[in-house]
């Protein structure tokens, strides 16, 4: 029993240099640069962020998304452009729309980007940091030189009252021959806009972790996009879909696709196998997303 012990520390030893070596050239490969476009920032006003990655042409690099915490500024816009690529190596880039609402002397800023070689691992590479400085708007104090000889005079306000009687009574009318008239109209134009608004927001998110999952094979990616669409069919529906199983769609939905894809999702999710992840399973989910979002807005106009 030992004697094993010893045997299996020795291998473990002895593998532990070659995996960091092989992250280390990952590293080694990757390169980005950083660098704010603006020389100062004002509070409340958005400066750009260029972020560049260089990165061996069979290596998938991603980028941090809106939500990613870079306090005190804070990322309210990205836009990302294609990849453009010779022989060896593909270059990457973003442009952010950074602001910050807390003054301060300078913000200094790095951000990682996360690389995937073709075997699937990832490997987290900071990139290099960058300071952009504060700018106040505030008018310099006027010299002591100076004496101001004006005596102020506070004259006290009036409140014209037949003015804003009369306007409120207006107002007051105009609400209610709108309730009155149109009441029923903007409610159900109000509702279709919203109704309209998250299934534009769903699909543009849908299509992105579609995308991802898709071009890395990644299973992560591969859930959420799973676990978009059942919230997404729960908000159009009365129906507890995201506590849905897969044979529970099946009972209630009868669609032998749709049970076909499901259970490729879960082979993939549950069983670790990235190769079900194919073009083909996706559009057949947003397929029923876009049937009961027509459902719901029929509802609505007929209601």
């Amino acid at each position: 029993m030992q004697v094993r012990i010893w045997v299996w520390l020795l291998v473990f030893v002895g593998f532990l240099p070659l995996c960091c070596v092989g992250q280390s050239n990952l590293t080694l490969k990757v390169s980005t640069h950083l660098e704010f476009l603006n020389d100062s920032i004002k509070i409340g006003e958005p400066v750009s962020v260029s972020f560049t990655v260089r990165h061996p042409i069979n290596t998938e690099v991603l980028f941090p998304d809106t939500q990613f915490n870079i306090e005190p500024l804070k990322i309210v816009q990205k836009n990302w452009f294609p990849t453009r690529s010779d022989s060896v190596t593909s270059t990457d880039s973003a442009v952010y729309l950074v602001t910050t609402w807390l003054p301060t002397k300078g913000y200094t800023l790095a951000m990682p980007i996360y690389a995937i070689d073709e075997l699937g691992d990832s490997l987290p590479i900071e990139s290099n940091t960058d300071t952009i400085y504060f700018k106040s708007v505030f008018v310099p104090e006027k010299s002591k030189g100076i004496v101001s000889q004006t005596n102020f005079e506070i004259i006290p306000e009036r409140f014209n009252y037949p003015y804003w009687t009369l306007g409120g009574v207006g107002i007051l009318l105009l609400l209610v021959f709108l309730v009155f008239f149109f009441g029923k109209p903007l409610q159900r134009g109000f509702r279709l806009l919203l109704l309209w608004r998250s299934e534009q927001l769903f699909e543009s998110t849908f299509d992105r972790l579609a995308s991802q999952a898709i071009r890395t094979k990644n299973i992560k990616a591969l859930e959420q996009t799973l676990s978009l669409w059942k919230q997404h069919l729960e908000r159009l529906t009365s129906k507890a879909f995201t506590t849905y199983t897969t044979k529970d769609f099946y009972n209630d939905l009868e669609d032998e696709r749709l049970f076909e894809v499901l259970q490729l999702i879960d082979r993939g999710i549950y069983g670790g196998s990235s190769e079900v992840i194919e073009p083909e399973i996706f559009p057949v989910l947003k397929g029923y997303a876009v049937r009961f979002y027509k459902a719901r807005r029929a509802a609505i106009n007929n209601g």
